[in-house]
């Protein structure tokens, strides 16, 4: 759940709902993201970030706002895991909302758009940071999959050596382990693509299969990151990638 601070007190209603079921009352709500356990996870709702033209009625992000979450995997609508037999249970999916048009405190939930998804191997590692930098673009922390060692069940390599395989985070061939680079805003509304991907990405053009959304690859799990933008800043960005050690 999502709520909204005004005058240093929380508004009752949550700006957006999206707890699962099947969680016990109050932790219920409508959406997808995978219950809530009474075990150690890294899973749930993980980023936030409202577009930079949020509140420009002239841009093509107004009222526009997306969340990076964890969801349970549905063979019917979610993507299939890179090669068959890797482990397929969980989905990390990116998704568009909008802001209610009356009400600025509650977004409209029949606005949601799924912008990107990828399987996750494992509980763990899960990323979760959503930033737009500087340039407009959208960013995405993604980590490597989870387990250790980058070498479980699902990660590249791992079916053929748990001590000398690539492993996800250097595969540039999938989506784990990366910090991703985009702009969400569907490009056409038609279809297939629902975001594009800057030219100036490093693997534009790359071509056997590298994923050309790949802004920076071989991190381990990029929880949190952020931009230098203070006045007289450099723009960078600094991330805390979280070391298994």
């Amino acid at each position: 759940k999502i709520y909204v601070i005004e005058g240093g007190m929380m508004i009752p209603t949550p700006f957006l709902n999206i707890a699962n079921p099947s969680n016990a009352a109050p932790n219920n709500g409508p959406g997808p993201v995978v219950g809530v356990g009474t075990g150690y996870s890294e899973q749930g709702l993980l980023g936030l970030a409202f577009h930079p033209g949020y509140a420009n009625p002239a841009s093509p992000g107004y009222r526009k706002f997306y969340v990076n979450y964890v969801k349970l995997r549905d063979a019917g609508t979610d993507p299939a895991p890179p090669q068959v037999g890797d482990p397929a249970t969980w989905v990390t999916v990116i998704d568009e909302f909008e802001v209610s048009a009356t009400h600025p405190n509650i977004a409209n939930p029949s606005s949601q758009r799924r912008v990107l998804a990828f399987t996750q191997p494992q509980t763990n590692h899960n990323g979760g940071q959503l930033e737009f930098g500087p340039d407009g673009m959208l960013y995405i922390g993604t980590g490597d999959g989870g387990g250790s060692n980058d070498n479980a069940a699902g990660h590249t390599g791992r079916e053929t050596s748990t001590t000398a395989c690539l492993g996800n985070a250097q595969d540039k061939t999938r989506f784990l382990g990366k910090i991703l680079r985009i702009n969400p805003v569907d490009p056409d509304a038609a279809g297939p693509l629902s975001y594009s991907i800057p030219v100036d990405n490093p693997f534009v053009g790359a071509g056997g299969g590298v994923k050309e959304e790949i802004f920076a690859y071989g991190l381990r799990n990029p929880w949190r990151f952020s931009f230098d933008q203070r006045p007289g800043g450099t723009n960078r960005l600094f991330c805390g990638d979280v070391g298994q050690g």
